[in-house]
């Protein structure tokens, strides 16, 4: 788990950021939730945590305005710093899975996993010991390999030192055979290893079909192989879809077959990318170790496939060590801390003094509207103290719109769309005993307290802008209008 974001420097649009930039003590919770609109850098984070992973280099994501190298500090669950400085980090993370705009890309038509043979990839998790045996024996083929090398060197430099031929040379003979055995032995090691994979591979495959379900009926996978890829040193999974019951082959797509894209809708990529990455979630050792990061995972997605997406994240999160979810969705980012059985963070990437920062953000403050908003404007001033001149003009604005929505709509069969506090007090005023307005009499002398008050900055007024607001007075006509809201 990253505990903390101590500071980004000179990293994108992160000139200067740190604690003394923010509202917030840069702590991470267990579930974190980053809203920022696209284009404000939510997708240079992800690579952030990517680099903290692979140690990828960060040198091209270098703010452009830098005056100085990318520095970036974080803080581990060990208390222990993680820094990034001269291109490089100081140590790595390894237990972090990444789904951002470059995994879609990476994994919409095949799946690409780096093979080391010193560790287990995801898909040999599934056969685990076979596996671990079959690396071993290759590893141990590679050292003899690695010792065998600078023998032949030797071998040849010293029979051409000497003059001697070398193609007749016993002891370069019996050096290459020798490599050429282990080479062989190695390749068909590698070759059972491939086997054993496309042997075991039919979980994972139930297990995407299963997360592709619950975002389509119409795509399944229907069948798949597992090859090696030497140049890159990498496995990749090719397989064939269901689509619309129109069934393509892997097969078929090595042949001069219509390539997926032309039947993939933006929806569908986006659904078989998410389903690879969350059937991998369920079959890494360990995921209370793991930190899952999730840069906007919906895109092109309908209302469904976006709250089946949130099914899915929360139940990620309560099974990994620490989720991050970055979004260009208000309504999303609240949507999941509903659904969130934990404490959810929530944080907010704003612009402050040319650089951007990280500040603690009140999504569902900011997703109110209308009369909800403005009661929420009175209520929190109650509580603030804020002083700000700016600040206390958007309070005192809200007085009248409140008193004015809760009486429109109480009595929504009694007023018409042009009439306004001013009229509403005249229908007090002139009600009878018959009347539904007739008990308002008795608030008649705070109603018209507060539209005295509130007509000196409302707009209609052509000098409110220059009128002063006194706090201590402003506060007493907010108690006001809210105990009025109780009773209208």
């Amino acid at each position: 788990m990253i505990k903390k974001i101590i500071s980004i420097n000179n990293y994108n649009k992160f000139i200067l950021f740190n604690h003394s930039q923010t509202n917030w003590d840069c702590s991470l919770k267990k579930a974190t939730v980053i809203y920022a609109p696209n284009g404000s850098g939510k997708t240079s984070l992800s690579l952030m945590f990517k680099s903290l992973c692979d140690n990828s280099s960060l040198h091209a994501k270098a703010s452009f305005q830098a005056s100085a190298p990318t520095e970036i500090r974080l803080l581990g669950d060990d208390n222990k710093q993680f820094i990034y400085m001269n291109n490089k980090w100081n140590r790595n993370h390894s237990c972090i899975e990444i789904f951002n705009s470059f995994y879609l890309e990476d994994n919409i038509y095949s799946i690409s996993i780096h093979d080391n043979l010193n560790e287990l990839n995801i898909f040999e998790l599934t056969c685990a010991d076979e596996a671990l045996q079959l690396k071993s024996q290759m590893c141990q083929i590679k050292r003899e390999l690695s010792l065998l090398k600078p023998k032949i060197r030797n071998r040849k430099m010293k029979l051409r030192q000497n003059k001697m031929e070398i193609k007749n040379d016993k002891t370069l003979k019996k050096l290459l055979l020798q490599r050429e055995q282990l080479n062989g032995h190695f390749k068909q090691l590698g070759e059972t290893r491939i086997s054993l994979i496309n042997s075991r591979i039919d979980s994972y495959i139930q297990n995407i079909n299963r997360y592709l379900a619950t975002f389509s009926d119409d795509l399944k996978i229907i069948d798949q192989k597992i090859v090696y890829i030497s140049q890159s040193n990498e496995l990749r999974f090719i397989y064939g879809l269901k689509i619309n019951n129109h069934e393509i082959h892997f097969s078929d797509r090595q042949a001069e077959a219509p390539s997926l894209k032309y039947y993939l809708s933006e929806g569908d990529k986006n659904a078989l990318a998410l389903s690879f990455f969350l059937a991998k979630i369920d079959i890494v050792p360990n995921p209370k170790d793991y930190i899952v990061v999730v840069d906007d995972p919906f895109t092109s997605f309908d209302t469904h496939r976006k709250q089946t997406t949130i099914t899915q994240l929360t139940r990620i999160a309560n099974k990994v060590g620490q989720i991050i979810i970055l979004t260009h969705d208000l309504h999303f980012a609240n949507d999941f801390c509903n659904a969130y059985n934990g404490e959810c963070l929530t944080l907010q990437i704003q612009r402050r003094n040319a650089s951007n920062t990280l500040v603690i953000q009140d999504i569902k403050n900011d997703l109110l509207t209308g009369l909800s908003k403005d009661i929420n404007t009175l209520h929190q001033y109650i509580y603030s103290g804020e002083q700000d001149t700016l600040y206390l003009r958007e309070v005192v604005r809200c007085i009248r719109p409140c008193i004015e929505g809760i009486f429109r709509l109480k009595y929504f069969n009694l007023v018409k769309d042009n009439q306004w506090l001013g009229d509403f007090i005249s229908m007090i005023r002139d009600s009878d005993i018959s009347s539904p307005l007739y008990r308002l009499k008795d608030y008649l002398p705070e109603i018209e307290e507060l539209n005295e008050y509130s007509k000196i900055y409302h707009h209609s007024n052509p000098n409110y802008l220059d009128v002063l607001i006194n706090p201590t007075e402003l506060s007493i006509h907010v108690r006001s209008t809210i105990n009025l809201l109780y009773v209208l």
